[in-house]
């Protein structure tokens, strides 16, 4: 009885890791098929740069004040999308400014960006 039990056991385990797996591929497939639909394919800058951007933004305070910025103007997007009754103007309002800090810290984190480049560049 007891093996009994212990196989039903294991064979669940065993169909439940094949579901999280099968989950796990069909997202990443979708995220692909995503990026090749939109044309992102080769759209990345190359890993040194990537890895040299996180390390220059760890000591960039005004990234971090935008990051704050942009999260501050999503809370209140989403608090104004729960709101009852909707007031859609207030809505459309807090999406407006997420935008305006979507953009802004877009801007910084380009800026941050442009100096890696030019860095990489020099030492080449």
């Amino acid at each position: 009885m007891r093996n009994r039990v212990l196989r039903i056991a294991l064979r669940v385990v065993l169909v439940l890791s094949l579901l999280a797996n099968a989950l796990v591929i069909g997202v990443i497939l979708r995220a692909v098929e995503l990026r090749d639909r939109a044309g992102l394919q080769d759209t990345r800058f190359p890993p040194e740069l990537g890895r040299a951007f996180m390390e220059v933004i760890e000591d960039e305070e005004e990234i971090w004040t935008q990051l704050a910025r942009l999260g501050d103007a999503r809370r209140a997007m989403m608090a104004a999308a729960e709101a009852r009754p909707l007031d859609r103007e207030a809505l459309v309002a807090a999406m407006a400014e997420v935008r305006r800090q979507s953009a802004a810290l877009q801007v910084e984190g380009q800026r941050i960006m442009l100096d890696v480049i030019e860095d990489a560049a020099r030492a080449e």
